[in-house]
């Protein structure tokens, strides 16, 4: 199980590097124009999509989520933000020991609260 988590962490940061790849090979224009989604822009997706990852690394860290990306930041720095945090995430996950995880496996359902109640 610890060798599963060390590679969907690794997966996360090979996929996540192909969209940004692909992301940043557009105009940067069109990463800022209103799409149907649950966030008006890409460059908006992007920082919800960062958040998130912080997010993560804070509850397997079991550390307070203090959201820490730049929600004004351009596509750009938004998109390279994103990966440098999930090189944190496989880097975290790759120090893992099987006394590690199976701690991690008793964090409460109620910490994600947190993040719902998070403005």
């Amino acid at each position: 199980m610890v060798e599963d988590i060390k590679n969907l962490t690794q997966y996360n940061l090979w996929a996540n590097k192909r969209i940004a790849n692909w992301l940043l090979s557009n105009e940067a224009s069109k990463l800022d124009e209103t799409c149907a989604s649950s966030f008006s822009t890409i460059e908006l997706i992007v920082n919800h999509i960062w958040d998130a990852e912080i997010f993560y690394l804070s509850t397997l860290t079991q550390t307070s989520f203090d959201k820490k990306c730049d929600s004004t930041a351009i596509s750009s720095q938004a998109i390279k933000g994103l990966l440098e945090h999930l090189k944190k995430n496989v880097d975290y996950a790759s120090k893992l020991g099987v006394g590690e995880l199976n701690a991690l496996c008793s964090i409460e359902i109620n910490r994600f609260q947190e993040l719902i109640n998070y403005n």
